[in-house]
């Protein structure tokens, strides 16, 4: 059984003036319970008995950074998480009930009272060693059988960065990317900070040693079992368990090597009917309603939402006003792009094709996010902005062009 509630933040950095930059935050409060008995868990008197506890996995507090930064050719991605710890219980080691499974929770004995001098001193000297919690689980379970789940791990930290590079802007191709890939930076630091000899497991999820006590003998004249105790209760040190979570650094480089896809859809579209080629030639108002859906009608995207906008009428007639006049200056866009390529000859030169394409989707994917950013402000108030579909909400907050790409199949 679990419950939880989560808060998330999210700013918006664009109306900020740090347009690039993006941060959202969460925190989560949860709760997982868990009806259990001795055979899948811990137990001190029958295995049979079923009771409720904390789940195994029961985080109770857990907080979530996700940060990054983008340009047209550099990427810088992180998240990071940071989440208390997970309840384990003090037990035996071995078999003491006799059930066949060594699962069984530890009888807490008190150093004052306790009639084994050896133990007593040894349980002084763990509680006087051990963290806050791990002694105030002890103490506070002085004399009576440990509960299940009743001790809990400290909190633990992970996070994991990218940064990525494209060639935009640079002398690589569009098509060569190049990744750097941090995994557990935490734990890189936490080896150059300490050493390999003392890990703190910075970036590694704690696993506490649960083992309280070892069983070192049978008195048959008081008919109990003698302990020592195990100095690592509730140690979360990596040098003292064999879970690791290791700093990776990885470069991944990708590179296109086949031709841009644009161009080739440009040849789908034009070799068609030319040079003896079957199928029909593709005529300019073919070739214009091909390549206009490669810029949605954005201003209707907006119109479509006028009842979770709560647009008034003047919002209403303002926004067509501003669709009607945009529409205008897009369509003599595709219009011209449409006539050049249809006037092309049989045998035209595919690239020089291509690129005048792709500027023309350039130049109005440009005229789009002007023409938004100048009209949408004006006829819009500041809660409807923050609600516009967000295609639309990142050409109104952007600084400067924005590469979009819709890749049209088929004809």
């Amino acid at each position: 059984m679990s419950k939880q509630a989560t808060l998330t933040v999210s700013p918006n950095l664009a109306s900020s003036g740090f347009a690039n930059f993006y941060v959202a935050a969460g925190y989560t409060l949860s709760s997982i319970r868990a009806l259990q008995r001795g055979f899948d868990a811990t137990t001190f008197t029958s295995p049979a008995e079923r009771t409720w506890t904390r789940g195994d996995l029961d985080a109770r507090h857990q907080l979530l950074l996700q940060a990054g930064y983008a340009t047209n050719n550099i990427t810088f991605s992180m998240l990071g998480r940071l989440q208390s710890g997970l309840p384990f219980t003090p037990i035996v080691s071995g078999d003491v009930n006799g059930d066949g499974v060594a699962n069984d929770r530890a009888f807490v004995f008190d150093p004052a009272r306790v009639s084994d001098p050896s133990l007593a001193q040894s349980m002084r000297d763990l509680i006087a060693s051990s963290p806050s919690s791990v002694r105030d689980c002890l103490t506070r379970q002085f004399n009576r059988a440990a509960g299940a789940a009743s001790c809990e791990g400290p909190w633990t930290a992970t996070l994991n960065t990218r940064l990525g590079f494209n060639g935009d802007g640079r002398r690589l191709s569009r098509r060569v990317n190049v990744g750097l890939n941090l995994a557990n930076p935490l734990g890189g630091l936490d080896q150059l900070v300490h050493g390999s000899s003392d890990l703190h497991g910075w970036g590694t999820a704690s696993v506490p040693d649960p083992v309280l006590f070892n069983v070192r003998g049978w008195d048959p004249a008081t008919r109990r079992f003698q302990y020592s105790v195990n100095p690592r209760f509730g140690n979360t040190r990596p040098s003292v368990n064999t879970l690791r979570a290791p700093f990776r650094l990885t470069l991944d480089v990708s590179i296109d090597v086949g031709r841009p896809t644009e161009e080739q859809q440009v040849d789908r579209w034009l070799k068609p009917g030319r040079d003896g080629r079957r199928g029909a030639k593709a005529d300019a108002q073919d070739l214009r309603r091909r390549y206009e859906r490669n810029v949605p009608d954005l201003y209707g995207l907006v119109l479509q939402q006028s009842d979770s906008l709560l647009l008034s009428r003047e919002q209403a007639e303002g926004l067509q006003k501003a669709r009607a006049a945009y529409r205008v200056r897009l369509d003599s866009v595709w219009t011209t792009l449409a006539n050049y390529l249809a006037a092309l000859p049989d045998k035209y030169e595919p690239h020089d094709a291509y690129k005048h394409a792709e500027e023309a989707i350039d130049g109005a994917w440009e005229m789009t996010r002007v023409d938004l950013k100048q009209n949408l402000p004006a006829i819009l108030n500041p809660v409807q902005l923050q609600l516009i579909p967000s295609v639309v909400k990142t050409l109104v907050n952007s600084t400067g062009p924005v590469r979009i790409r819709l890749f049209i199949a088929g004809g």
